[in-house]
């Protein structure tokens, strides 16, 4: 009797060493796989965010493109015309509203907090009513467009230069 009681025990031992062996060598399978797998993730993730960095790099600079051009021309229109009507004033403004909310969306931090003296200038400039040149509205004008040049440059200029 004690023999089939051996016998057992070592069928029973070796039947659990082997199932024990199979389940931590499928699992270490299983988390090589899954490692690679990741990797292959991963992988692509960064292809798919270098695919995306283009298109969104590529808008950025239009929006700052397009906020530099309404105030080259509010910037004319005042230097050069005289002081422009309220229906252009409200108008120039309205496009600097809709170009400072473009920037705010889509342009760096950096950018975002180069524009804001610049918008505050704009608008003390725009209440002032007055001719331009020689003011103090332009002065801190300039410095605060000349401050968000620089800011859209570094943001946009290959290895931000």
């Amino acid at each position: 009797m004690h023999d089939v009681v051996a016998v057992a025990l070592i069928t029973a031992a070796s039947g659990l060493g082997g199932g024990l062996l199979t389940y931590f060598s499928a699992r270490r399978q299983a988390d090589r796989q899954a490692g690679i797998e990741r990797a292959r993730i991963e992988t692509d993730l960064q292809r798919l965010r270098l695919e995306q960095e283009e298109p969104h790099f590529q808008h950025r600079q239009v929006v700052y493109h397009q906020l530099l051009d309404i105030l080259a021309q509010w910037h004319r229109a005042y230097t050069m015309q005289g002081i422009p009507t309220i229906p252009e004033r409200t108008k120039w403004l309205q496009e600097c509203e809709k170009r400072f909310n473009a920037v705010l969306l889509f342009g760096s931090h950096a950018v975002f907090e180069a524009v804001a003296p610049l918008k505050a200038a704009l608008e003390a400039a725009m209440e002032a009513g007055s001719n331009f040149p020689g003011s103090e509205q332009e002065s801190d004008f300039k410095t605060a467009y000349e401050r968000t040049v620089d800011a859209m440059r570094k943001d946009t200029a290959p290895c931000g230069l």
